[in-house]
């Protein structure tokens, strides 16, 4: 079976300049924001290391520094990296994702192998290392192990270790003889054997009992094995040539992840470090936190170690991404800049903050005791606040929603599924407090010690209003003026779970409620008189005609757009609320569906799908998320299809989405999916109060064919180019703040090397500016 296609490096990966994650992109161009935190795996290949770090690969230059990112974005065909290694003897990288999928990369050239993900195998394809050797590469797999042929790249044959595919951990050759680790044992059998595909032709070792082995090794002419315990391991040894098991010196250590032999050393990596033994078994070396504990940035958590051919240890480590040793206790990090983790539950923007939150639920919003904090991206640089609740400079677990205060830009609240809303300043030393029962009008659920906020937001005047869950005042408001708090009481629509909360432009506020507590919208107005409750008005709208008509049984995101319409996703697509300021008044306001045309058939839009989430830009066109299909880029009004991104026709990591934010400065779509994030440069941004013009790039270089963005334009404005001459060359209107130019004249030729003009005016042509463009061919 041959099955593989090759894309080319040097015009996907090298070309992009990857190594620099805080360069920015042009507009149609992707970048990955991946967590680059918890190293799992690493191999030294020439003059690099590469490692996997939360299913990603990045490499480290050691003669220059530099760090170099390799995923969907440059070329990689799948996400969800599981081993990494090298063939020295044909420089080939190969890459095993954990749905078996299989990349390698030679002379700079991506070939995909997708024989093992796409082919029907009982039991786990999981790939759980690689073996190179002189003619061939070993797999080993969840159900046996596979030979790749490296030279015809191809699946050369499959290995069955018993009649119930064995899933097998490790693979060895030493003395012409294969050692495989399995789950049940460890197998053994002669290399030369024509019809290793058989069974029959392998043999348990039947002097260790049955058990999971994860690692196995040769070292100083003794194999040696880990039995692997619960949060445990168990070290054994005998002579290569044969005879009786005994326990290794030492060899009781807490949860062993690899046995590695460099020269007569024996490098055993395990849970609070790893540790170097001599030939008798005797520590002479070890790397790790003197007190047996693992802690970030201090000591590492070892999963893998390879000492490379300048003697300097490498370590992949679970807290830092990749660490080099140059002495005991002394470590140096190597990892790319990226968020906390590739946990991705609601994303923010305040003008060009963007904020992360990791945080999550069960599927009947019971607490999920996530401890990814937060992760803030600013002028193209990533920061992390961990969490280690209640403690100084730490953010809570269960963090659904961060939001930077747009008053103040040095303070961001937090909603914490469990402790209320916490306030921390972005100055990383700055401690933290929560706004919880003892110092607010927030009030914990009676049945849980649990003060559930999943919302807030802010409105025009600086006040905070945030949904307080299983309380019979959900909505709460921290008021600007004063600084103190005030409930309005909700009990019209019950002590329920809420989730995303939104203030309108008319100063409306919009509650999400799950499916959990029969769903719905609850809609409050303080009528502009916050301390005046007696002209409050309150609605919980759902599902039935009359009363909201939304379309569904689920709610799953909700977003305001420039016209002050709210759109609504659910289970069955989208409803639009076009007259949101009617819900109080006696007539019709329910949601509408919008219908399109496709292939000749009316239908409504996105009705088969869940719409997980809603972003709208500046040019006030939609981005959509679904649960299985991707994102959809939507006209204004929803009724055209303007692209339709998936894992399969983009870098998109995947189809599940689960967040999009719109930095609408520079229109860079951030889209989170359950793989983490990836951003795509859009043409539209927020049009400005007063014009500001620029172009870029300028000036347009020979060879140059992308296009030509002129910024800082007002809302909508209109364009023109002319030459020095003054004869029209193009003329468009802005997306937004921003007009694109492909470059070209009317005739649809490239325009000519020379200076253009360009003029813009606003919507009612009252106010006017201009720049130039230089064209170099």
């Amino acid at each position: 079976m041959k099955s593989f296609c090759k894309i080319s490096l040097f015009t996907i990966l090298f070309a992009l300049n990857v190594s620099k994650a805080s360069a920015q992109i042009a507009i149609g161009q992707w970048r990955d924001h991946l967590s680059y935190q918890r190293a799992t795996d690493l191999v030294e290949a020439g003059n690099k290391i590469y490692c996997v770090a939360d299913g990603n690969l990045f490499s480290f230059n050691k003669e220059d520094g530099s760090v170099e990112r390799i995923s969907k974005v440059n070329g990689l065909s799948d996400v969800g990296i599981n081993r990494v290694n090298y063939d020295k003897k044909r420089k080939i990288l190969l890459i095993a994702y954990s749905n078996a999928n299989i990349d390698i990369i030679e002379n700079g050239t991506i070939i995909n192998i997708s024989d093992i993900k796409r082919k029907e195998i009982a039991g786990s394809k999981s790939i759980n290392s690689i073996l190179v050797d002189d003619d061939v590469t070993y797999l080993s797999c969840g159900f046996g192990i596979v030979v790749l042929d490296l030279d015809k790249k191809e699946v050369k044959d499959t290995y069955y270790l018993s009649n119930n595919n064995q899933s097998v951990n490790e693979l060895l050759i030493s003395n012409n003889t294969f050692y495989a680790a399995t789950t049940k044992g460890v197998y053994f059998a002669n290399k030369g054997n024509p019809n290793l595909s058989n069974p029959i032709n392998w043999t348990t070792d039947n002097g260790l009992p049955i058990a999971n082995y994860n690692a196995i090794v040769v070292s100083n002419n003794k194999l040696i094995v880990n039995k692997s315990l619960p949060n445990a391991g168990k070290i054994l040894q005998r002579n290569i040539a044969g005879g009786a098991w005994s326990d290794y010196p030492n060899g009781d250590i807490p949860e062993c992840f690899a046995l590695k032999a460099y020269g007569t050393d024996l490098y055993i990596v395990y849970s609070y470090g790893v540790t170097v033994r001599d030939s008798l078994g005797v520590q002479k070396n070890y790397f790790g936190g003197g007190y047996g504990y693992p802690q970030p940035g201090i000591y590492p958590a070892p999963k893998n170690v390879i000492v490379d051919s300048n003697n300097s240890v490498w370590i992949a480590d679970n807290n830092e991404g990749l660490v080099e040793n140059d002495q005991p206790f002394h470590f140096i990090y190597h990892s790319p800049d990226g968020p906390n983790s590739n946990s991705v539950y609601s994303m923010s923007f305040n003008k060009s903050h963007l904020w992360v939150a990791p945080g999550s639920h069960e599927d009947n919003w019971d607490l999920s005791n996530n401890h990814d904090g937060v992760s803030g991206f600013y002028d193209n640089e990533w920061s992390h606040k961990t969490a280690t609740p209640p403690s100084y400079s730490s953010i809570a677990n269960d963090i659904l929603l961060v939001k930077q205060n747009p008053l103040d830009e040095k303070t961001v609240y937090a909603a914490s599924f469990l402790y209320g809303l916490e306030v921390y300043k972005t100055e990383i030393d700055t401690p933290a407090f929560f706004y919880n029962e003892t110092n607010s009008t927030l009030k914990k659920w009676s049945l849980n010690p649990w003060l559930l906020v999943s919302g807030f937001d802010f409105d025009k005047d600086g006040n905070i209003w945030v949904a307080n869950s299983y309380s019979n005042t959900i909505i709460n408001v921290l008021k600007k003026s004063d600084g103190k708090w005030q409930s309005f009481n909700t009990t019209v629509a019950g002590g329920v779970i809420t989730s995303t909360l939104i203030v309108t432009q008319s100063n409306q506020k919009w509650v999400m409620v799950p499916k959990v507590d029969k769903g719905g919208i609850l809609v409050f107005d303080d009528n502009g008189t916050i301390s005046n409750i007696a002209d409050d008005k309150i609605k919980k709208l759902n599902f039935t005609a009359g009363n909201g008509g939304i379309v569904g049984a689920e709610i799953f995101s909700i977003a305001e757009d420039q016209n002050g319409e709210i759109w609504v996703g659910t289970n069955t697509g989208i409803s639009v609320f076009y007259s949101p300021s009617l819900v109080f008044s006696n007539e019709n306001f329910d949601a509408q569906q919008i219908k399109i045309e496709q292939d000749g058939n009316v239908q409504y839009l996105l009705a088969t799908e869940v719409v997980t989430a809603i972003a709208v830009d500046g040019a006030n066109r939609k981005w959509i998320g679904t649960e299985s299909s991707g994102v959809y880029f939507m006209s204004s009004d929803g009724t055209q299809q303007l692209a339709h991104f998936t894992e399969d026709n983009s870098p998109l990591f995947s189809n599940n989405i689960t967040s999009i934010a719109i930095n609408q400065t520079d229109g860079e779509v951030f889209i989170g999916t359950d793989r983490g994030i990836v951003s795509y440069k859009s043409t539209a941004t927020e049009g400005a109060e007063s014009c500001d013009i620029f172009a870029y790039p300028n000036p347009v270089k020979d060879k140059y064919a992308g296009p030509i963005a002129i910024k800082g334009l007002t809302k909508d404005a209109n364009v023109k180019i002319t030459d020095v001459s003054g004869s029209l060359i193009y003329q468009t209107k802005a997306l937004g703040g921003q007009a694109i130019w492909d470059g070209n004249n009317l005739d649809g030729k490239k325009a000519a090397s020379g200076v253009y003009f360009v003029f813009s005016t606003n919507a009612d042509g009252s106010a006017s500016c201009s720049t130039k463009i230089l064209i170099v061919n």
